[in-house]
């Protein structure tokens, strides 16, 4: 090696550092010192200050380190701070992976060390900076941590390349388990690995003892992190997802199983009924546009340069190697669940946008490698093209890195620009409005649930209100059973029968509130044959409280402040956060609208209506009922009798005797509704559905009914009969 070969990596090393620092101090301007309730964020740092297990796969590599840095003595920053500051200091350890990574891609084309440097500093620094990315690298996400892996691994498999030494690879197979532990998506980006990887060494494939071995060393890096997780389910912590404590749970964990019990296709993973051709059109320009920030000329210009560097010096291989980085680190999703822009303004639907755009981030850093190899083929052609003109070159570098700081100007300004604190006031409003000693029935979890977690768990607001996810699943019932005896009975798996359960054993002991933004808890209002036996109250701020009588009137909602703020901010700066929060809250009075249409209140339904189109006009859904019900006249009732038990029984009876066990079964259920303890009526409906071959369900009813009556025989003969037909 000699002196200009040492003083050449030296000098590379001090300018990764300082480009580390660099990205560091910027994002540091901008990082949010509170929760920033963006897509899971909150729950993970609600998992990282209870060491608990955040939602299927559990990611427990993530939420350790996020534990970890959440406890450092980094004063001037709160606990979320510090966990968002996790994210910065992942992403500007991918800024520097990609820097060297494009030194070395372009080193292998191109022996000039200056222009290796410089378009190289330039691909990442455009990286650092793109908008997505900076967003993504201040918030608490996994999707950090996983760029980071990826870009590290990307960086050992050149190293690997240059050097071919199989303990790189082995390191390599170590990190992609890690990957993969983290983020199960990034097997799409095996494609690049394997070509790459056998471009390089074709032999390797039939190098058995090295494949095993490469095989083992991966699935280490898989299995090593979930040793975290039963040691964090055994403590039962404040959130704990599928409550691992054996391997049937810790499998359902991360094969995520809970979300294969939802899906139409019975499977958590790939489901290629959601790929929709016809919406390619429209989702891959949109893809395409956000690779492109924004399809700039720039950007256009320093690709068709890369396109003329990697001709120019015959690396379509790494050309190839690019391109299937971008496919596998973004375009995959892009075809495989395109965005439907026909469904914008409709729900929640911004939302899904939004946090979408996370599996796109790894595109970037791909394309920031060609990006480099752009300014370097437009570098090498005005060395070759205009030998003379010395200065054209350094008036290139000059304007990129001009148009890269007018990029970090106008970010940090369109970033300053987002209210990171409008969901944390907007939860201590929900929380201050719940009355004392309250259950809190959350169905949405990323603006409900995971914000009531993280409030109380991380600032230690109203630990007196008991909050449930509408799913049961991010608390465990084991927890839930463990901390507050008596609030749950059911042993049923099924939501819908659990949260029915909690209603009627708790309603005369906690008030009981939901918090939904579309008319998932309708069932509530629906379980009765002709009345109501509870009643879905708007008491503002998206809250419903469970009520035994209907009571219609307008609400002074605790949160108009909340939302005005919203609508200026939403109106002041356009961008997709500040979207996302208006839709949001608009969702809220869109639901109540729904709640008084569906008890006649055309009135008050049509005012809700218009304020959800006055937060944000785009919700076309909101415009579209509002026209509808303009017509209805006002039949909102003064009150709604409970229908009577005789009621219940006769109608559940002339059912039966017409053979309409189905509808027997859920009349009988509104009884249960109204009088919990009657073991006769659990008795007739578990025998109904062993009637139906409905096995499940029966022995749920009879164990159930064990749990009033432990000795009741019927129930434990019932049980022995049902282990045989089932």
């Amino acid at each position: 090696m000699t002196i200009q070969t040492q003083n050449s990596k030296k000098t590379l090393i001090i300018i990764a550092v300082l480009l580390f620092i660099l990205v560091i101090a910027i994002y540091s301007l901008t990082l949010p010192n509170i929760n920033p309730n963006y897509a899971d964020s909150d729950e993970f740092i609600t998992a990282a200050k209870a060491w608990g297990v955040a939602h299927p796969p559990g990611y427990p590599l993530y939420v350790m380190l996020a534990g970890i840095i959440g406890r450092l003595p980094i004063w001037w920053l709160t606990f979320a701070g510090r966990v968002n500051l996790l994210s910065a200091i992942l992403h500007a350890g991918t800024v520097v992976m990609v820097f060297l990574s494009s030194y070395l891609l372009i080193s292998r084309a191109l022996k000039h060390y200056l222009i290796a440097v410089l378009s190289s500093l330039i691909g990442s620094l455009t990286l650092a900076f793109s908008h997505a990315f900076w967003f993504n690298g201040i918030v608490a996400e996994v999707f950090p941590l996983n760029n980071f892996l990826i870009s590290l691994l990307t960086l050992l498999l050149i190293i690997w390349a240059n050097k071919k030494t199989n303990s790189l690879l082995l390191l390599s197979s170590f990190i992609f388990g890690l990957t993969l532990s983290n983020q199960q998506a990034s097997v799409v980006i095996l494609p690049m690995i394997v070509y790459w990887v056998l471009i390089h060494n074709l032999k390797i494939v039939i190098n058995w003892k090295f494949l095993i071995k490469a095989m083992l060393i991966l699935s280490l890096g898989f299995i090593l992190p979930y040793l975290y997780v039963p040691l964090a389910s055994f403590h039962q912590p404040y959130i704990n997802w599928e409550n691992v404590h054996n391997l049937a749970s810790l499998k359902r964990l991360i094969i995520r199983q809970a979300y294969a019990d939802v899906s139409p296709s019975g499977s958590a993973y790939i489901n290629f009924g959601r790929f929709n051709q016809e919406l390619l059109s429209e989702g891959i320009p949109y893809y395409l546009n956000y690779l492109f920030g924004g399809i700039n000329a720039v950007n256009i210009f320093l690709t068709i340069g890369a396109v003329y560097f990697f001709t120019k010096a015959r690396s379509f291989r790494l050309l190839n190697f690019i391109l299937l980085g971008i496919f596998g680190g973004g375009l995959f999703f892009a075809i495989y669940q395109p965005i439907d822009f026909s469904l914008i303004g409709k729900d929640d639907y911004t939302m899904a946008v939004l946090i979408g755009q996370r599996f796109y981030l790894l595109s970037l850093v791909y394309f920031s490698l060609m990006l480099s190899g752009g300014v370097a083929g437009l570098l090498i052609f005005l060395r070759q093209k205009y030998p003379h003109a010395k200065n054209a070159s350094a008036i290139l570098v000059g304007l990129l890195i001009i148009l890269i700081g007018l990029k970090i100007i106008l970010g940090y300004q369109d970033i300053k620009g987002i209210d990171f604190t409008i969901y944390n006031r907007y939860g201590k409003q929900i929380m201050k409005t719940l009355k004392p000693n309250a259950i809190l029935l959350s169905y949405t979890l990323e603006r409900g649930g995971f914000l009531s977690y993280y409030l109380q768990t991380v600032e230690n607001v109203r630990p007196d209100v008991i909050v449930v996810s509408g799913d049961f699943n991010s608390r465990s019932r084991d927890y839930l059973v463990k901390k507050y005896p008596g609030l749950l009975k059911t042993v049923s798996l099924d939501p819908v029968v659990r949260a029915r359960d909690l209603i009627r054993w708790q309603i005369n002991k906690r008030p009981i509130y939901l918090l939904s933004v579309n008319t998932r808890p309708f069932y509530i209002s629906q379980i009765n044959v002709d009345g109501k036996p509870y009643y879905l109250t708007p008491v503002g701020c998206g809250l419903l409280q469970v009520t035994k009588e209907f009571t219609p009137g307008l609400v002074a909602d605790p949160c108009l402040k909340v939302e005005e703020e919203i609508r200026q901010t939403y109106q002041a700066e356009k961008n997709l956060y500040n979207d996302v929060a208006a839709a949001f809250f608009a969702s809220n009075h869109f639901n109540y609208g729904n709640i008084y249409a569906y008890w006649q209140c055309s009135k008050q339904a049509q005012l809700e209506y218009l304020t959800a189109v006055e937060i944000y006009p785009p919700f076309r859904a909101a415009r579209e009922t509002l026209q509808a019900t303009l017509s209805l006249k006002d039949a909102c009732p003064s009150h709604l009798p409970l229908t009577s038990m005789e009621h219940i029984l006769v109608t559940a009876e002339e059912y039966q005797s017409k053979g309409d066990l189905n509808n027997a079964v859920y009349t009988y259920y509104q009884g249960m509704m109204l009088e919990p303890g009657r073991i006769d009526l659990r008795l007739t409906v578990a025998d109904l559905f062993v009637k139906l071959k409905a096995f499940t369900f029966a022995k749920t009813e009879y164990q159930d009914i064990l749990t009033l009556d432990p000795n009741n025989k019927k129930a434990i003969e019932a049980l022995k009969k049902i282990s045989i037909l089932k």
